[in-house]
């Protein structure tokens, strides 16, 4: 259950300020509640058990609009003991609305699509703005069963000495671990599908160490994605690939769960064949990259704050190249990792591809 004692209101304002739209804003605390949650049990501050549990949403007055007109949200989970954890909730986070509001006026002829927007959040007091909760008693309840974190013991210093950094590495995300050849492997079945999409499910585990609350996660294989439907810019996975996955982790024994899951992003290969700037490396394109399709299935599929999307990119003029994303403040953002057995030869149709990544590797 959220509490808030708040009901807010989005606002859509043209570049030139004028105020365009105003409507109230239905925002799902859920994925920050869970985000901050995960930091609490990293931190060693709550028991790592995953649960809804209780939350209170606080509004922050913006400094210069000042109130009612909110900077960023301030949320508090509690544990079952008594505990709590907060952590400061970004204005962006309802961007995602606001994008949705500014696609209405468009249909409407209010916006022109392609013209830039603002948007900006006030908040009403109002002591019945309790979120979750139904308008009427129903005839049935379900309660939510607390499930521990699957947790392995390891070393996260003899995983950081092994591995090599890849991507922009941000202070607070969990460390992630990603061996060569699952890259490797993904990588090859992304050129074998050609321009179409295809992917599979990571799986591993989440470990830590015994002498700190900090969790860490190793992905050790990724199970391709069997009865899928699939397209250009789409991929559809069905009950028959949960099924499959199921099965794939069931039978090799090795206790791991579903860390996350990869797609690929080949589409310019269509799209871009007659590309005048093909030949003269003037193309900036950049096919790595979430759609809102794409976040909305990881949010849908992988709720837990410690999923993960790999994209692999592939096309024409940028090569071959990998993009990690994953659960920020409720929102899917693109985060580094660390490569392990990466000083294993590799096959020579991934080493002669992957292009303009090689600058964000170094030694950790």
């Amino acid at each position: 259950m959220s509490q808030s004692g708040h009901r807010y209101t989005l606002e859509i304002i043209s570049d030139s300020g004028e105020l365009l739209d105003q409507l109230a804003a239905d925002i799902n605390w859920e994925p920050p509640a869970e985000c901050t949650r995960f930091t609490g049990i990293r931190r060693g501050q709550i028991p790592a058990v995953m649960a809804t549990g209780e939350r209170v949403v606080q509004p922050v007055w913006h400094p210069k609009l000042e109130r009612p007109y909110v900077c960023e949200f301030y949320l508090t989970v509690f544990g079952d003991n008594g505990e709590q954890v907060s952590a400061e909730i970004p204005l962006s986070y309802v961007g995602d609305l606001a994008r949705r509001a500014s696609a209405r006026l468009v249909e409407k002829g209010v916006l022109q699509a392609g013209s830039r927007f603002h948007y900006r959040v006030f908040a009403v007091e109002d002591s019945a703005a309790t979120q979750s909760e139904p308008s009427a008693a129903p005839s049935f309840s379900v309660e939510e069963v607390p499930r521990a974190l699957p947790l392995h013991t390891g070393c996260l210093l003899d995983a950081l000495e092994d591995g090599l950094r890849f991507g922009t590495m941000t202070a607070g995300d969990m460390p992630v671990f990603i061996p060569h050849h699952v890259l490797t492997e993904a990588s090859v079945l992304a050129r074998q599908a050609g321009a179409n999409e295809t992917g599979g499910i990571l799986i591993g585990h989440l470990l830590r160490g015994p002498g700190s609350p900090e969790i860490f996660a190793k992905i050790t294989a990724q199970i391709p994605a069997k009865h899928t439907r699939t397209s250009l810019t789409k991929l559809t996975f069905t009950a028959d690939t949960w099924a499959a996955v199921r099965g794939a982790i069931s039978q090799r024994g090795q206790d791991e769960i579903q860390l996350g899951w990869w797609h690929s992003h080949s589409f310019l290969k269509e799209l871009c064949r007659d590309c005048e700037r093909r030949g003269d490396g003037t193309c900036t394109t950049n096919p790595s990259f979430v759609s809102v399709e794409d976040v909305a299935l990881h949010r849908t599929c992988f709720p837990r704050a410690f999923s993960l999307a790999l994209v692999i990119s592939d096309s024409p003029c940028g090569g071959l190249g990998w993009e990690l994303f994953g659960w920020r403040c409720g929102m899917v953002v693109s985060r580094g990792f660390h490569i392990t057995e990466a000083l294993q030869p590799a096959p020579r149709l991934v080493t002669a591809s992957i292009v303009n990544r090689e600058s964000q590797h170094g030694k950790n």
